[in-house]
């Protein structure tokens, strides 16, 4: 199965592909982090 993965990842444009795409769901993990921070201090606050 990770041979299958390994080869996969072999085919030209598929490797940045899946890197730009866990760059953005790094990213959008990373901001609804922060936004629920905002959310838990603005309770907090109050």
């Amino acid at each position: 199965h990770l041979l299958q993965e390994m080869e996969y990842l072999m085919v030209p444009g598929k490797r940045e592909k899946m890197i730009a795409n866990g760059r953005l769901l790094v990213k959008t993990e990373f901001d609804n982090a922060s936004i629920a921070q905002q959310v838990v201090d603005l309770y907090q606050s109050n």
